[in-house]
């Protein structure tokens, strides 16, 4: 900033302290504005405080009347409204001997239209989230981008939160879970989804129904919610406010394992849904809100859309869809919400999402990277169909999912932000000491990066690598720090592992086509090849040391089982109960798990015979104990290391102690070796190195969602009509 940009910044700061808040009078007025002031700042009522500053404004005290009119104008700006334009306009137009407001007033004035004679928005944060439970899956938000709805990590309950006063109450709970939701276009009800069979259960056994709850519903906190889980049976009904209806099942149909709600038509009248069937066709529609009717409009490839949305007048629908089943790069096409038509609305080179419509419904928003990163782009739309060349409002806006756009035209969007990485700690098991203190070895897409997996010689270690909907592959050099990718063509993947040979790596996932099951990748060229495709949901698997068999679980309605696949004569074998947490020994004889042993609960660390016969039980905690969240085997195979985590339920925690578990039946000891903010569940694993001495492990705090709102950009499209 320039000195004469500081001084009139500080002059611009000192005249807005003068008008809003130095000592007054104590007459009324002076009363009635400090009493908004605390309903603004204190108790964070940006709406109730605008009434309050109204009746103030309506007053004959010109100084108490600008002072209030300032603030008005403030509140609605935080709001993403329009109307802050108005009332700064108003106090330069009609107030011209109130000379330090009207400053203030034009000063406001003049950023708003550089910002939009330039093309330029205003981005800001309105909230991160820090609850326990975190977002599994944001919403949408009202019309007056005053709440989010969003469902909670653990998918117990659509949470509505208030952005303004910021506090949230989950509108349901139960034995079900919830992953998509939309608040309607009148801003009193949302609807959202309600699945059984989310955990643990083959797609077959997945059972879904849409939903739709008084906004006004709900008493129960989100953590309140997660923990009626276990004990509810049946699905409660809202704790509604004064006298609003209980929350209504709008359609069940037990051909549809998915339904997923996006967006409400302006008049509330229909519920753009996505839904998946259980030959696994996806369709996009519409349900009827009077009738609970799915009028379907079109079937598309099994990865459906990432988001649809009704234009401003209902008349058409916008999402977006995979290009082909060789890409996971999209298009946006708009559909008629009666099926008479179908426009490619955004077809390139690239990839190209939906975002919202502009209020008016002259343009359709759309985020693209045709320019090298995702940008925030418009595409004039009249007459049902592209209309002109396309706008880049914002060159870089990352990964987002958007929210919707509300009345005033702020467009709201969540992103997730994590710092989560891989970390090396030196150690000898031998004393049991670490011998140096951690480091990151990747320096590249920090805060994306985890499962880590050493190859068989200790050369490489590669690892995955998500940055917004990519995933990769990330393969380096142990010698000399290199680092190369991969992008393989599926869809998703986890449970990345190296195999025997060596020149290969493996994955559990689904392809472009949307078959699911185990994948060899080439390390070298990348290319997909299909191993083992599982009747039953698989997700883990182990190599025998020769590389000639395939040990996996499998889950199904019918249980959890383990199977060995001879990959020569493609003949398999089911050999015993799937346990949590399934390593193969290196001499290929034993499967080592945590079995949780009733009525105690206790955990119980055991080897299971690949051949057969009585497992072995090497540790058991119980309960008051903590619980094993990880374990792997030494490299000589003489021994388990157990992850034991003793604090936080939650999927990162600094609580934690490294166990060596000996399998000759010795007694285990606590290493002396400290793993901070280690990571667990499907982001996190340790690895260790075939020296034995280095151990590989995810750290930094599980990703939480922030969500941010783009004010403004509607005067930078009228510059640029």
């Amino acid at each position: 900033m320039t000195q004469k940009a500081l001084r009139l910044a500080t002059a611009l700061f000192a005249a807005w302290l003068a008008v809003t808040a130095l000592p007054r009078a104590q007459g009324s007025g002076e009363v009635a504005l400090r009493a908004a002031m605390e309903t603004e700042n204190v108790k964070g009522d940006l709406r109730a405080a605008i009434e309050q500053y109204k009746k103030i404004a309506a007053g004959t005290d010109r100084a108490i009347v600008v002072r209030a009119l300032l603030r008005m104008a403030e509140c609605y700006q935080k709001l993403g409204d329009v109307e802050a334009q108005k009332i700064y306009q108003q106090l330069v137009r009609e107030y011209a001997d109130q000379q330090e407001a009207v400053a203030i007033a034009r000063a406001r004035l003049a950023g708003s239209n550089r910002a939009a004679s330039s093309g330029g928005v205003a981005l800001r944060k309105v909230w991160t989230d820090t609850n326990a439970g975190g977002v599994s899956y944001p919403g949408g938000i009202s019309p007056d981008g005053r709440y989010l709805s969003y469902a909670g990590r653990f998918n117990t309950a659509v949470i509505l939160r208030d952005l303004i006063e910021g506090t949230e109450r989950a509108l349901n709970g139960g034995d079900w879970g919830t992953v998509a939701s939309a608040i309607s276009k009148g801003g009193s009800q949302v609807a959202y989804d309600k699945c059984a069979g989310v955990t643990g259960n083959s797609p077959d056994a997945l059972h879904c129904e849409l939903w739709a709850s008084p906004l006004g519903a709900g008493s129960l906190s989100p953590r309140e919610a997660f923990e009626r889980l276990p004990i509810l049976t049946v699905w409660p009904l809202p704790l509604g406010n004064g006298n609003l209806p209980p929350a209504r099942r709008l359609f069940a149909n037990d051909d549809v394992i998915n339904i997923w709600p996006h967006d409400w038509s302006p008049d509330d009248t229909r519920i753009a849904v996505a839904i998946r069937r259980k030959d696994r066709t996806a369709q996009v529609g519409w349900v009827g809100v009077a009738d609970g009717s799915l009028h379907v409009l079109k079937s598309v490839d099994w990865r459906g859309p990432i988001r649809m949305f009704f234009s401003p007048d209902g008349s058409d629908i916008a999402f977006d869809l995979p290009a082909s089943d060789t890409t996971d790069d999209r298009d946006v096409f708009v559909l008629a919400a009666d099926g008479s038509r179908e426009t490619g609305a955004v077809v390139s080179q690239g990839n190209d999402a939906v975002i919202g419509w502009s209020p008016d419904g002259r343009h359709l928003l759309f985020a693209s990277d045709r320019n090298g990163t995702m940008g925030l782009w418009a595409v004039p739309f009249a007459d049902h169909r592209p209309h002109g060349a396309s706008i880049v409002l914002k060159p870089d806006i990352g990964s987002v999912l958007p929210l919707g756009v509300t009345r005033s035209g702020a467009l709201y969007w969540s992103a997730p932000t994590s710092d989560i990485d891989i970390e090396i700690v030196q150690m000898d098991l031998t004393t049991g000491k670490q011998t140096a203190s951690p480091v990151k070895p990747i320096k590249r897409f920090t805060g994306t990066n985890t499962q880590p997996a050493w190859s068989s010689d200790g050369k490489w270690l590669a690892y995955r690598s998500v940055r917004g909907s990519a995933e990769f592959i990330g393969i380096r050099s142990n010698d000399t720090g290199e680092v190369r990718e991969l992008r393989p063509p599926l869809s998703h993947f986890q449970g990345l592992t190296w195999a025997p040979d060596g020149q290969s790596l493996v994955v559990w996932g689904s392809d472009l086509k949307g078959r699911e099951g185990v994948f060899r990748i080439d390390a070298r060229a990348g290319q997909v090849t299909p191993i083992v495709m599982p009747a039953g949901e698989t997700r883990a698997f182990y190599w025998s040391p020769d590389g000639t068999r395939l040990y996996y679980p499998t889950r199904s309605p019918n249980g959890a089982t383990m199977h060995e696949q001879d990959l020569s004569s493609g003949t398999e074998r089911v050999f015993g109960t799937s346990i949590t947490g399934n390593v193969l020994s290196p001499d290929g004889r034993w499967i080592a798990g945590v079995r949780t042993e009733p009525p105690t609960g206790s955990a119980a660390v055991v080897l299971i015979p690949v051949d057969g016969g009585e497992s072995r039980t090497l540790l058991r905690l119980n309960r008051t104990e903590g619980r094993v969240n990880n374990i792997l085997w030494t490299p000589d195979g003489s021994a388990l290391l157990a992850l034991k985590m003793t604090g936080t339920t939650e999927m990162t925690s600094d609580d934690n102690e490294l166990w060596y578990v000996p399998v000759n039946g010795a007694t285990p000891r606590k290493l002396d070796v400290r793993l901070n903010r280690v990571v667990t569940g499907g982001q996190g694993r340790i690895q260790l190195h075939p020296d034995g001495r280095q151990l590989a492990f995810v750290s930094g705090r599980y990703p939480v969602v922030e969500v941010w709102v783009l004010e403004n950009f509607l005067p930078a499209l009228t510059a640029k009509r």
